[in-house]
């Protein structure tokens, strides 16, 4: 076996052990790109269970916290537009538009809320997760 293929599953098999949500490597003409569906939670970790007295104690502080929604970029891509700040949304409504190589992709909230803030500036080229705005969920 060679040692690009050995290398290749030795960094599989650390990047699935870690944290990490997405990685990129290039040696020379060797590349490689990982990603997980997950948001980079290690599935191990997603396994332990909270003990009930400690769940029953934390609910309640989680239910005050709001729950925010970054939205990011799915792929390389210009931003076309974006909300502004404050704007109220409805679920489903279009949070920002995206082109890539003259196809528009729109990215929509999966709730209601309102858009806190903005990371992206329009015709700015993003690249793969870059943050575009950051979203408050109702």
């Amino acid at each position: 076996m060679s040692h690009v293929v050995q290398d290749a599953r030795a960094l599989l098999r650390m990047f699935r052990q870690s944290d990490a949500r997405d990685m990129h490597v290039r040696v020379g003409d060797f590349a490689m790109f990982m990603a997980k569906q997950n948001g980079g939670a290690n599935p191990l970790k997603q396994r332990a269970v909270a003990q009930p007295s400690v769940a029953a104690v934390a609910a309640p502080v989680a239910a005050a916290v709001p729950r925010t929604n970054m939205l990011t970029a799915p792929h390389i891509a210009s931003l076309v537009s974006a909300l502004p700040v404050g704007t109220a949304v409805e679920a489903g409504q279009v949070l920002a538009r995206l082109e890539l190589l003259g196809e528009f992709i729109d990215l929509a909230a999966e709730g209601p809320g309102f858009v806190e803030a903005v990371f992206a500036n329009e015709l700015e080229l993003l690249e793969y997760a870059a943050p575009i705005l950051k979203l408050v969920l109702h």
